[in-house]
Parts: structure tokens; C-alpha cells; sequence
């Protein structure tokens, strides 16, 4: 869906055209190591001197400042030193990476959205913007449910294999037939639904397990008595007693099953692509579906397949060099100031979007049903009372209470949607509709309102109108073979990614509607799904898979593979990498490296000593004996881990430590981001929180607590 041109921007030939393209362009996005664009004269200043309405987008591996801002990043460096890493793996084990480059396409979600921000921001003021990310700060931003546990505990998250560290029982079980089934409960309703779905009703009256913090407290006890029940029948007959009580229940399928699967297909979610000297590959979605904007696939361009038509008509048909226009509001101000936003959803992903609508500046009221959003009772408790990962992430809105399922509380909600500029629910297919408050339903008397419906597994297919959790989306999408083993029992990835990617992703769209709406007028509405996002994330792997030619390297081992854990060495971990080698590349400063390390017998292998070295042959060696940790870990179990990343600083070898939650949050290159902010709350009490990934042009918002209210004052508030 790209054109590509190959171009030496060194070359003052190239200058007229680059000019050109600047001059039509309305984004500039870029992620090369600090200094890189300056010293080619296309820092945010310069670029800002040829197109003053440019959103000027960076982001390098670690940042634009701090002490390891010049260093080079990639999946497995940020996964290791980002604290992700350590949140993975069997239950109370070593920090396992995944075997797939999340981080890169995590960072690229949030890159997305931080565009989108700049745009909005733009239609606004009328001013060009800047603004700045990392793929630490990214990887970071994920993690926010755990990094709550952290900030309420004190205690460092640690891995747990297949189960939740904030609900119980949320976690796999091996039935009679040898397979695993992943059951979420996430509310004290399902609770007692799976009880009696087991028709272990005496459960309820064990004082063990009578709230989620007790069952979270007792969560091996729990699960060793359950166990023994789904041991005594196959997976079909649980899925069948789950599914009459509408508990939380999926399969661990694989690319084969979902590919073909109905609620796949019906839904489009993993359309193929026709790449003409590849075949047909199958690959993620777009994420989002808009009422009023069309998405499409386009195939991925050959390198400088384009260069004619760049070099002689820039953007062409689709340029629209923007202009300024009168400012509408302060560039000083958050990008969404004024903006009122009303969200009605539950647990994590919802509330996640309208975070961070709110840290950009929105009025965002969050109405909860009277018994209040389930997501209070999560464990680990906060200094309130209520859910760490609730308190974190419903911070700087307001909350009022409503019974959105009665005539009278419909009727109030009706109200509050009258004037408001975004619309957040997570009822799924056909709630919102039956009670009314479906997107044209509200339409009729707003029609700028931008409708986001979050839904687990889409609108359409056989598996609509399942219960969902965290573990159930990962399952089912596959996900979770990136970590472990064949023949073992499945080990989630720790961060709530099916509930928090799914956010930044209805978190783009929504920003997509409103500066769509800067130009039509009109709202629209954006579906997004758990399923569907986390299919979209693996996108590269489904690619890979469809068709290779030879089943070959770390994407078509990605389920296979062994368990990718760290090198140990006197005190910690570490993660140990080579990058690629081409011809020209930097083959003697990493067998330079390795021979620092001690690696004699490496540095002087024969494809290594011999007088005209094979680049290919050299790297496939350097991937090889990378991969051998007991090769390596007799050197690295004699030094610390920061005299191995000394030893290796300049080199050809990315060294960094394998990070836990807190080293990373206070690690100085974290600090100088300023992420980690502290909220206080009226009775004194105070609790540290996550603050976004990005930074902008524009001013920041103060963290404050979640505040009560009514829906008198808010109705007067939004009206």
C-alpha cells in the first residue's frame, strides 16, 4: 500500500526533489539514531523552515535523550531490557522472550497513533507539530496493568505461566483428551457460573475463594482443585457446559485452524494478499472498520519501484499541500482540550482508550453500572481500596454511576451522548442497539459523534456473542506459541496485550474520525476487536507461513523454536545479539567483540580466518553460535552482567541486561523520559502511575485521581 523510491539523501542531486516532497508532504516520520537527521539538514527546524505545517514524527530505539540514546534497538533488545520479557514464562521461571518481534510492531501501533494525535492537533491550531516516541517508552506503555502490581505492591511482576496475576481462575486446564482449555473469569458472577458450569456449587462456600483477591491469594489451591475436575471429561464437553453458563472458555488454535475458522473469515480478519513473485499470502486486517472510510490492502512495493514517479511528480494526484488556517485553540494546550469524551466500558481496554484521550487532554466522564466497574475488585488492591491496574487506568476522569439498563438510566445516558464529541462502549453486537443506544440511534441528534465499539472476537461469525477475557483472546489466536515448547503446557505472554494493543488501535481510529470530521463535519463509527487486533499484529507471521520456500529462519520457526532465554552471568541476565551481516558490514568489529568475550575458538573458525570471508556464511555462523548458550555462558558466569555490556559497548554485539519492572521504570535512559509520575488522593494516600509514551509540541496534563460525581453535574458539564 506504499510507493517506494530509493534515494541517496547524502547526494545534493536528490535536494530539489526531497524539497518537493517535504513541501507536499503533511508527515515526516523517521527512527534513526539521534543526530542522524540533523546531520543530513532534516531536523524538525530545517524541515519546519521548507513546510511550517508538517507533524514531524521521530522515533529511535531508545529515545532522543539519556545515556543510551545512540545506541542501535530491535525486537529482542527491547523485549529484554524493557522489563517485557520478565513478565514471561512458567510459573516462577526465568524471563523468556518471545519468538516473534512484538516490540517492533507494538512500537508501530503507538507510532500510529501518535501521528494521528499530531494531525488533530494540527487541524486545531493550524500549526505544524513535532513529536517524539521511543520503542522503550512503547514497550514500556504496554506493560501499564502490570507496572500497576509494581506500584501497589512493591514487588516486582513475575512470570506465571498460563495464569492472570489480577483474576483467578484465569488460566489453562488439561482435560481428559491431553488438551488444554483457557478459562477467564474476570467477574464474581462468572465466578459462580463456572461453579455450577462444574457443578462444583460447594465452592461458593469455601471462604477460600469467595472474592477475587482470595481466590488470586489461593490461586494454586484453586487450580489444583479444578484441575482434577476438567481432567475427568475431553475439551468438548467443558466447552459445551462453559459455553450454556456464557463463561469465558477458548481453544489454543494454530495457523491452520485459524485461517480457516468461521469467525475468522466471516469477519475478514486474515485476508490474503496476491504478491506476484510471492503468491497469495494470508496477513492481518486493518484493525479498525469505519462506517464512512473505506480500508484496503495494498501490495508491498519492490525498492525503488517508484523512483520515476517521485522523482518527476512528488505525491502526485494525492498531494494537498496544506495551509494554515486560523487557530481554533492555543498550540500551548493538549491536542484534545474540549474535547468530551463518554466511555461505559469495563475492565481494561476501554478504559485504556479514554486514559489516554484524557492524557491528551480530553473531558472524559466514565459511567459505571451501580455495582461499579469489575475491574475494581482486580488484584492486587490499591491504596483506595479498589484494583491497582482500575486505579491506573482511570485516572484524570470523572466517574458518575448509571443504570444504563433501565428506562430511566437509558434515558439520562441518551442525554450525556447529546452533546459528546466520542462514545465508548464494550457491550458487544447488538447491545447498544437493544437498548437503544446504538450508533444510529444517537446519530439522529449528533451526528458528530465518533462511536468506538469494542468487541472480543467481531461483529459477525458464530462467536459473536462469546464471553471473552485476556488468556481466552491469546489462546485462540495463537499467540501464545511464541512462548514455550511443543508438548507443554502453554505459556501466556505476561502483559495484557489482547486488551491493551486493541486500545491503541481503537485509540487510532477514534483520532482518524475526529480529524476526518475536521473536514466533514460528521462522526462516524469504529469497530475494533481483540481478536482481530492481535491477528493484525501477527501479521508478518501469517506471510510468512502461507508459502515459504524453504521452512527457514526465526518467523517459520516461530512455534517450534527453542525457548529464548537470556545469558546468565555472575549476577543477572543478559540478552546477546549479532545483526545481520552484509558484504562491506561490520564482520571484524564483531569477531573482535567475541574475541574480548573469550570466544577464541569462534574467532578463529576456518569461514572466519579464511582470506576471503562469505558475509552470508559469517552471519549464518554468528547467528548459529549465538543461539549456543552453553557455548557462551562459560565466559559470561565469570563476569557481571555490566562488564560483559562494558566489555561489548562500541562492538558489533548488542549487549543490554535482562530488565525486571523495576530496573527498567528507574533505569536513567527510563527516568529521562519522565514516565513515572505519582497521583495523590484525598485521604493523603498516593500511588505511582505510567504517563504516555509520546511527548508533542503541546503542554501536559497533571495526573489527578479518578473524581465522583453525579449525573446532574455532568449532564451540566457536557451540555
Amino acid at each position: 500500500g506504499k510507493r517506494c523510491g530509493v534515494f541517496d539523501l547524502k547526494d545534493p542531486e536528490t535536494t530539489p526533489m526531497l524539497t518537493r516532497l517535504l513541501q507536499e508532504a503533511d508527515v515526516l516520520m523517521q527512527n534513526m539514531r539521534p543526530g542522524a537527521m540533523d546531520r543530513l539538514g532534516l531536523d524538525y527546524e530545517a524541515v519546519k523552515q521548507i513546510n511550517p505545517s508538517i507533524v514531524y514524527v521521530e522515533c529511535p530505539a531508545w529515545g532522543a535523550d539519556g545515556p543510551m540514546r545512540d545506541l542501535p534497538g530491535a525486537a529482542g533488545i527491547a523485549d529484554s531490557f524493557g522489563g517485557f520479557a520478565s513478565l514471561n514464562g512458567d510459573q516462577n521461571s526465568r524471563a523468556e522472550r518471545m519468538r516473534y518481534p512484538y516490540s517492533d510492531f507494538n512500537a508501530a501501533s503507538y507510532i500510529t497513533a501518535a501521528t494521528l494525535l499530531a494531525l488533530y492537533a494540527r487541524d486545531r491550531t493550524g500549526q505544524g507539530q513535532w513529536v517524539s516516541l521511543s520503542q522503550l517508552t512503547s514497550i514500556v506503555a504496554i506493560q501499564i496493568t502490570r507496572i500497576a502490581e509494581y506500584f501497589a505492591t512493591g514487588e516486582d511482576p513475575i512470570p506465571l505461566g498460563h495464569s492472570s496475576a489480577s483474576t483467578a481462575p484465569h488460566q489453562a486446564f488439561l482435560c481428559q483428551d491431553r488438551r488444554f482449555l483457557a478459562v477467564g473469569i474476570e467477574t464474581q458472577p462468572q465466578w459462580g457460573d463456572l461453579c455450577r458450569a462444574l457443578k462444583r456449587e460447594d465452592l461458593l462456600d469455601d471462604v477460600r475463594f469467595a472474592s477475587n483477591a482470595d481466590r488470586v491469594n489461593h490461586r494454586e489451591q484453586l487450580a489444583t482443585i479444578l484441575q482434577e475436575v476438567f481432567s475427568d471429561k475431553p475439551t468438548r464437553w467443558w466447552a459445551l457446559q462453559l459455553s450454556k453458563h456464557n463463561i469465558p472458555y477458548g481453544y489454543f488454535y494454530d495457523f491452520e485452524t485459524l485461517r480457516n475458522h468461521a469467525q475468522v473469515t466471516e469477519n475478514g480478519f486474515m485476508p490474503v494478499a496476491e504478491i506476484s513473485v510471492m503468491g497469495q499470502l494470508h496477513t492481518g486486517a486493518p484493525p479498525w472498520q469505519f462506517s464512512k472510510l473505506a480500508t484496503q490492502l495494498g501490495v508491498p512495493p519492490a525498492p525503488g519501484q517508484h523512483n520515476q514517479q517521485i522523482e518527476g511528480g512528488g505525491f502526485g494526484s494525492s498531494a494537498s499541500i496544506p495551509g494554515k488556517k486560523a487557530r481554533s485553540q492555543s498550540t500551548e494546550m493538549p491536542p484534545l482540550t474540549g474535547i468530551r469524551v463518554v466511555d461505559v466500558s469495563q475492565g481494561i481496554c476501554g478504559p485504556y482508550i479514554s486514559l489516554s484521550l484524557a492524557l491528551a487532554g480530553a473531558h472524559v466522564i466514565k459511567v459505571e453500572p451501580p455495582e461499579g466497574d469489575y475491574a475494581r475488585k482486580f488484584a492486587p488492591l490499591g491504596p483506595t481500596g479498589d484494583g491497582a491496574a482500575f486505579l491506573i487506568l482511570n485516572r484524570n476522569k470523572e466517574s458518575i454511576a448509571l443504570d444504563w439498563e433501565s428506562e430511566e438510566g437509558a434515558t439520562e445516558l441518551k442525554k450525556l451522548l447529546t452533546s459528546a464529541d466520542v462514545f465508548i462502549e464494550d457491550w458487544g453486537p447488538g447491545k447498544a442497539e437493544a437498548l437503544g443506544l446504538g450508533y444510529d440511534q444517537l446519530t439522529r441528534h449528533n451526528p458528530r459523534l465518533s462511536y468506538c465499539a469494542i468487541s472480543p472476537f467481531g461483529e459477525k461469525g458464530p462467536m459473536k456473542d462469546m464471553a471473552s477475557s485476556e488468556l481466552v483472546i491469546q489462546a485462540i489466536s495463537s499467540v501464545t506459541n511464541t512462548l514455550g515448547e511443543p508438548d507443554s503446557p502453554p505459556v501466556r505472554i505476561g502483559a495484557d496485550i489482547a486488551n491493551l494493543n486493541t486500545a491503541v488501535f481503537a485509540l487510532q481510529g477514534i483520532l482518524a474520525a475526529l480529524h476526518d470530521r475536521e473536514r466533514s463535519g460528521e462522526g462516524q463509527r469504529i469497530a475494533v476487536s481483540m481478536l482481530g487486533s492481535l491477528l493484525t499484529m501477527w501479521g508478518a507471521l501469517w506471510m510468512a507461513w502461507s508459502n515459504p520456500d524453504e521452512w527457514i529462519g526465526p518467523y517459520c520457526d516461530n512455534d517450534v523454536g527453542p525457548r529464548n532465554y537470556g545469558l546468565r552471568t555472575m549476577d543477572k541476565e543478559v540478552y546477546f545479539g549479532t545483526p545481520l551481516i552484509s558484504k562491506g558490514g561490520a564482520e571484524d568489529e564483531i569477531i573482535e567483540a567475541i574475541r574480548k568475550l573469550g570466544g577464541k575458538e569462534i574467532a578463529e573458525h576456518p569461514l572466519i580466518t579464511a582470506s576471503e570471508r562469505d558475509p552470508v556464511a559469517v552471519n549464518n555462523l554468528l547467528r548459529e553460535v549465538r543461539n549456543d548458550l552453553r557455548l557462551w555462558e562459560k565466559y559470561f558466569v565469570t563476569m557481571t552482567a555490566e562488564e560483559i555490556v562494558r566489555r561489548t559497548s562500541g562492538g558489533g554485539i548488542i549487549t543490554v541486561p535482562v530488565n525486571s519492572v523495576s530496573d527498567v521504570l528507574f533505569h536513567p535512559q527510563t527516568q529521562t523520559w519522565g514516565m513515572v509520575r505519582e497521583i495523590h488522593f484525598s485521604d493523603t494516600s498516593t500511588m505511582r502511575v505510567l504517563d504516555s509514551p509520546w511527548k508533542g509540541s503541546w503542554g501536559e496534563v497533571q495526573p489527578t485521581p479518578l473524581s465522583r460525581g453525579d449525573i446532574g453535574t455532568a449532564l451540566a458539564g457536557i451540555l
